[in-house]
């Protein structure tokens, strides 16, 4: 195994940055460093050099990052992610496949198909239940009090 060379990364015993490299197969390596005053590092690279797995660890606690052609995960009972947000994003397409009731829920709930058409498609009835159903419609939010709504009113007829 080769282990490249230390180097110092500040004054002191404490700040020595150690970083080793391992070969690895299909011309991948491993590298490993050690940072007191940063971020550790574990890190495979590709035969160009670029980054496939990282797992940082830093004060804050650790990162994954993933590069790959192809990732699977498989759970035999369950998946669970929880975070502060979440994105995913895909250049062609993307399905969600179920074999039982899906469940979406949020403060509000946006749908959108801006260059194409959304469809509906059920076996058995479609509910849309709401305080208002605004088909094709730019209408104003409801009125705050019935001040508001004769005052609506008395402006239609004024017209």
């Amino acid at each position: 195994m080769k282990k490249s060379p230390e180097s110092t990364g500040g004054q002191g015993r404490g700040n020595t940055v150690r970083e080793q490299t391992h070969p690895l197969s299909h011309g991948r390596t491993l590298s490993i460093g050690v940072d007191p005053t940063s971020v550790d590092h574990i890190v495979v690279s590709s035969i160009t050099g670029e980054m496939e797995l990282s797992i940082e660890l830093g004060p804050d606690g650790p990162k994954l990052r993933v590069r790959a052609v192809d990732i699977e995960l498989v759970a035999a009972k369950r998946l669970s992610m929880r975070c502060e947000s979440f994105l995913l994003q895909a250049e062609r397409s993307a399905e969600l496949l179920v074999d039982g009731p899906i469940r979406m829920r949020g403060e509000d709930v946006y749908l959108e198909a801006p260059a194409g058409e959304l469809a509906l498609t059920a076996n058995d009835d479609v509910a849309i239940r709401g305080e208002r159903i605004l088909l094709n419609s730019d209408a104003p939010p409801m009125p705050s009090s019935s001040n508001e709504l004769r005052s609506r009113a008395d402006g239609k007829r004024g017209r």
